[in-house]
């Protein structure tokens, strides 16, 4: 993997072994229905992957999966996977499709926003009767708690209450290796982005107003006129001078300040 990929922070690593993880039991689950689908042993052994050198491993392994124990196992999960709701996401995942919704619009997307987006197919009905089942309560939480439906407190909004909490540290409708600890760390950051933003900008109105302050007070010195000064005083700032350069100096290092943090 390394050699293939620039894998340098740990994040990456642990993604790109999940990823790798997910496609493994893919590929062994799509080996094991062609397996089912063979007549005989006879067949099933001729299937066997150019990357499995032995036979008698091979042939242990079709044994196992094509025991009785183990489909007694696999009718197990198949009837748990009846009661899960596909997304319609596809490849592009939860983030990026959140990442789209939010580009067109101006406010954060909520994960009740997100999860109606991706169980509802594009001609606007729900991917399976679960789905519609969990979309109806919605509506109806909708209706009697609107707050529900619109915060970002994935602790107290409409699919907790409709799913309960969340298991595992995993979340609901937030995609791959989001946890409820994650999103408020994320939180915090976007609330601090924000408040620095408003305080530049707070900075920067406030520095507009002392430029057009000083214009205006230059423009009135100019215009009421003073007596010549000597040549000794023409070298020493008069205290009006004075007090208008120590004022924009203040501002101005306000100003360099925020930036600095900002940055």
């Amino acid at each position: 993997m390394q050699t293939r990929y620039k894998v340098d922070k740990d994040w990456e690593r642990d993604w790109c072994m999940k990823v790798m993880g997910d496609l493994w039991r893919s590929s062994k689950s799509r080996l094991v229905t062609k397996l089912n689908e063979l007549p005989n042993e006879q067949e099933r052994l001729k299937l066997k992957p150019d990357n499995i050198k032995s036979e008698t491993e091979w042939r242990v392994f079709v044994r196992e999966k094509t025991s009785k124990q183990f489909q007694a196992i696999s009718n197990k999960f198949k009837e748990m996977r009846k009661k899960q709701l596909p997304h319609t996401c596809s490849r592009r995942g939860y983030a990026r499709t959140m990442d789209d919704m939010s580009r067109e619009s101006s406010k954060p997307v909520t994960r009740v926003q997100a999860f109606l987006k991706t169980h509802t197919k594009k001609n606007g009905e729900p991917v399976n009767a679960q789905a519609a089942e969990v979309i109806e309560k919605l509506q109806v939480l909708a209706n009697e708690k609107p707050d529900s439906c619109t915060t970002q407190n994935t602790v107290q909004d409409a699919l907790t209450i409709i799913f309960g909490p969340d298991k595992n540290g995993r979340s609901l409708a937030n995609g791959r290796g989001v946890t409820n600890t994650k999103l408020a760390i994320l939180r915090a950051r976007d609330d601090h982005i924000s408040q620095l933003e408003s305080n530049q900008c707070e900075m920067k109105n406030k520095m507009s107003e002392m430029m057009n302050l000083i214009n205006t007070i230059a423009k009135s010195v100019n215009i009421q006129g003073f007596t010549q000064p000597s040549e000794a005083e023409s070298h020493m700032p008069s205290p009006m001078v004075t007090t208008i350069l120590i004022t924009t100096y203040h501002f101005t290092f306000n100003f360099l300040s925020i930036n600095i943090i900002y940055k």
